[in-house]
Order: structure tokens, then sequence, then C-alpha cells
């Protein structure tokens, strides 16, 4: 039920914007962007653990060198 109103808006959106889009075509486009925001967030992952492998490979600060 949920499903076939959200599709109703969607396509009475698209229609609006004087543009044709059927309600399969609705679910690619809506599958493309939930791809792209996985792997957006696989992108901001893997540069997360870079950062932490840059951290992990300094050699540890003492307060007497920050107080230098």
């Amino acid at each position: 039920m949920f499903s076939r109103n959200r599709d109703r808006v969607l396509s009475i959106g698209i229609q609006s914007l004087g543009l044709r889009c059927a309600p399969e075509k609705m679910m690619d486009v809506r599958l493309d962007s939930m791809e792209q925001k996985l792997g957006n967030i696989e992108t901001k992952l893997e540069q997360i653990r870079q950062l932490v492998l840059e951290q992990q490979s300094r050699p540890p600060v003492t307060v007497e060198q920050i107080r230098e």
C-alpha cells in the first residue's frame, strides 16, 4: 500500500515537471541513487581507514615534545 502511494506521488511529481517515467524506471533511479550513496560511504570509510593507518604509523608524541 505505502509503496503504491509513494510511486503515485513520485509519478505525479515527475509529470508535474513535464517528464514521463514508468514506475519501473523510478525503481531503477532509486536503486542507482542508493548504489551511489553506498559508493560514497565506501569511499569515506576508505579515507577514514587511511587516516587511522597514518596516525598509527606515526611515532608517539610525548607531553614534553608538545611543550617544546
